[in-house]
């Protein structure tokens, strides 16, 4: 089994670095429809000659499109795979199924990669995406080693991550970023939220911690991890950073590249903790829970400790060095406050004297972020690491004759013939110096020359510009063997099917089991009830009513065990929330909701899934505009009124004050009921653990009213989360009979606030 080192490229000069520091593929983004919507991406331009580049020295090149799409947004996407299909990209990676499905469909011979956006965890969900023709995953950054063993037998490609910044949440089921400012995790422009301070409250809202960074992660780093990994079955070891700069990318692959040729040394491993760090971690699949995987004390590159304030003196402070610092490196010193400093000259390993007037604190480390003479060391590496590619010409002139140019590299060649005769000289001939000066000017390419054959007539003329035109042009027709690839593009339409819908349902979600003893149910249509509720007797009272919700994050032994109880089941249906659960459900009798998890963002999606489903959620990310324009026919849900699910994550914050190192004690800890976050506008998001998982919910319920929804989904769903049983009962009667006099007054006197979510303002 080959394994694939893949970079990431955030722009061109990124994309050199990781080639010709040992990567086996890239990953990039083109201007529009990638997940890093901040880094500066490629233009069309620079994808054809990255792709050039690349390709020359046998590197694949694949690209992002892996955002949720609107339906407006859908048609560009295809248009935007089209023209990557035609330079000779070697894959596409998406997030939407759909996307992933028209791909498939019109592209003979293109890669369909599923994003870890698609948050595929477990076998089940690799064997959907099988049977779709995706030719790799893209792991949840949590999948654990056994799962991906199983996922394995597939035979697909299974990448996964090895190196970089982390999410807290798995990918995809993050709306935080989404839900407190409009910019979406989902469509590119995550806020990241996670790497702001918060402190936690117990459920009286008492706070039990200070303020500190509870979920923002560590840096994945996985040296001494590669072989295991690769042992398990992964295939392609990803380093994430599309956002950082080219040194880091180069300093990163380059020891990954040493790791995998068994060459790494500390030095290499300390250059690269150097270049960029939040700290390291191992990773969930290797064990990492609590302090081991998030940061408390600082979400941001910390570099490494460099020195330590020994004692104040007159003018300034003796410091200990641990090694030499430079004139111009950023070091980062603690006194009043934290602060960070340009060095104004260079300081031996060892105690020196340091002049400053600011008050610093003894004892305290100073860490440097930056190192000047080690980013001159890698622009010097990089530069001397440029990888020309050897290449021979075979030049043939003759009288009268067009002339013949013969390429030869990398074990392939081209014939290239010009477009104009070889004159007799009617002055001065060329000579065989005037042809090889010619075609030796090769600085402004990718080649060097290897050899040169040189056959030609005596007293002939050619024009120099129009030799060094013939060297151009045989160049570009040897460059494009490298990206010309058979182009077969098919007509492919996803039909959109007028099915028969239910009208005007009304659905609430319970969070207890003694909801059944409260809640006044002449007004619901249909109960989602948690699935650790399955076994009470108390649901089958309204057996014709009852959804059972499938927790979003599930292994494969556990989705099989849910399968057999579920099948034993009188009930109505089961609400799903991961394409895994769609594929070992397949089979079921009962009815079958596709809930938020899945995105539905737009018909296409909408459509596929209800090739699969019953009914679907539709994403809370859309708006009302987007909602009305739907092509898609069928059961839809909106969910109208509840505290939304912002975050699904193994991570617990309790474990940081708790110093939990693992997660064998959930079920049991006094920890894993109703929590808050603050954050620093004193906005509360609510928390719990729930089967070994961490759900952050938003701040404040949606509180959608608007009538005319009715008319456009189905199904309107309210979520009980935090609510007593008089306000509950109250918000269904006003959802039933669409009179809300007074309710929303009556609910922000309750949570401080309310919102309409997305339905007006829509997202980034």
């Amino acid at each position: 089994m080959k394994i694939e080192l893949l970079s990431p490229a955030g722009n061109f000069e990124s994309l050199i670095s990781a080639v010709n520091a040992g990567a086996d593929a890239v990953y990039l983004g083109a201007k529009s429809f990638s997940a890093r919507a901040s880094a500066a991406n490629f233009t069309d331009e620079e994808i054809i000659e990255g792709v050039k580049f690349a390709h020359l020295r046998s590197v694949k090149v694949y690209v992002t499109v892996n955002i949720l799409l609107s339906d407006q947004e859908f048609k560009d996407a295809i248009k935007l795979v089209e023209f990557l299909y035609r330079a000779g990209v070697d894959g596409i990676i998406v997030q939407d199924p759909a996307l992933g499905l028209y791909i498939k469909g019109k592209f003979k011979n293109l890669e369909v990669h599923a994003s870890t956006q698609m948050t595929i965890n477990n076998y089940y969900g690799g064997k959907f995406l099988k049977n779709l023709n995706f030719d790799r995953l893209v792991l949840a950054r949590e999948t654990n080693l056994n799962e991906i063993k199983k996922i394995k037998e597939l035979n697909l490609d299974i990448e996964h991550f090895i190196h970089g910044a982390l999410c807290v949440s798995y990918s995809g089921q993050c709306l935080m970023s989404s839900m407190i400012g409009g910019r979406s995790g989902n469509r590119g422009d995550c806020a990241q939220a996670c790497r702001k301070p918060y402190e936690i409250l117990n459920k009286n809202k008492s706070p039990i911690s200070q303020k500190g960074y509870f979920i923002s992660p560590m840096d994945l780093q996985s040296f001494t991890n590669l072989e295991t990994l690769i042992k398990s079955g992964v295939n392609s070891l990803k380093i994430e950073g599309r956002m950082k700069n080219s040194r880091y990318t180069y300093q990163i692959v380059k020891s990954y590249r040493k790791a995998l040729d068994k060459k790494l040394d500390e030095g290499e491993i300390n250059k690269s903790k150097e270049i960029f760090n939040r700290e390291w971690t191992k990773g969930i699949p290797f064990g990492a829970f609590g302090s081991d995987f998030v940061s408390i004390d600082r979400p941001d590159n910390r570099g490494i400790e460099i020195g330590k304030i020994i004692k104040k003196v007159k003018d300034g402070y003796i410091i200990d060095f641990y090694n030499n610092v430079n004139k111009g490196d950023s070091c980062e010193f603690i006194g009043d406050k934290k602060f960070t400093l340009t060095m104004f000259d260079n300081f031996k390993r060892g105690q020196n004297f340091f002049k400053t007037k600011r008050n610093l604190e003894e004892g305290k480390v100073i860490r440097r972020l930056t190192n000047i003479k080690l980013n001159e060391s890698l622009d010097e590496e990089i530069e001397k690491s440029y990888k020309k590619i050897p290449i021979s010409f075979n030049i043939e002139l003759r009288e009268n004759k067009n002339p013949i140019i013969k390429v030869e590299a990398e074990g392939k060649e081209i014939l290239y013939m010009g477009d104009k005769i070889v004159e007799t000289a009617k002055k001065a001939p060329i000579n065989r110096e005037n042809v090889e000066e010619s075609f030796s000017k090769l600085n402004k390419t990718g080649f060097s020359l290897s050899s040169i054959d040189i056959q030609m007539d005596n007293n002939i003329f050619i024009p120099i510009s129009y030799l060094n035109e013939l060297r151009r042009e045989a160049l570009k027709k040897f460059e494009d063997l490298f990206t010309n690839r058979e182009i077969e593009i098919k007509n492919y339409e996803l039909e959109f099917k007028n099915r028969e819908k239910e009208n005007k349902k009304l659905i609430l979600e319970l969070k207890s089991i003694k909801d059944f003893e409260k809640i006044n149910f002449e007004n619901i249509d249909y109960i989602y009830l948690d699935l650790k509720f399955i076994d009470k007797k108390e649901i089958f009272k309204f057996k014709n009513k009852i959804f059972i919700i499938l927790p979003t994050i599930l292994d494969s032994k556990q989705l099989e065990n849910i399968k057999e109880k579920i099948e034993k089941l009188d009930i109505a249906g089961i609400v799903i929330s991961n394409l895994s659960q769609i594929e070992i459900f397949k089979n079921y009798k009962g009815k079958k909701h596709g809930d938020i998890g899945l995105n539905v963002f737009n018909s296409y999606t909408g459509e596929f899934l209800l090739n699969n489903l019953n009914s679907i959620t539709l994403s809370p990310e859309m708006n009302y505009e987007q909602i009305k324009n739907l092509k898609v026919k069928g059961n839809l849900e909106s969910i109208v009124y509840g505290f939304i699910p912002v975050m699904t994550m193994e991570h617990c914050p309790n474990s940081i004050i708790k110093k939990c190192k693992d997660n064998k004690e959930c079920q049991s800890c006094p920890y894993s009921g109703l929590h808050y976050l603050r954050d620093t506008k004193n906005v509360d998001f609510p928390f719990e653990r729930s089967n070994k998982k961490t759900i952050i919910y938003n701040s404040y319920p949606i509180f959608y009213s608007n009538e005319r929804l009715t008319d456009l989904v189905s199904y309107r769903r309210i979520i009980r989360s935090f609510e007593d049983y008089d306000t509950i009962n109250k918000i269904t009667y006003a959802f039933k009979t669409n009179d809300f006099n007074g309710l929303a007054e009556e609910l922000k006197n309750k949570f401080i606030n309310v919102t309409k979510g997305h339905y007006n303002r829509g997202v980034i």
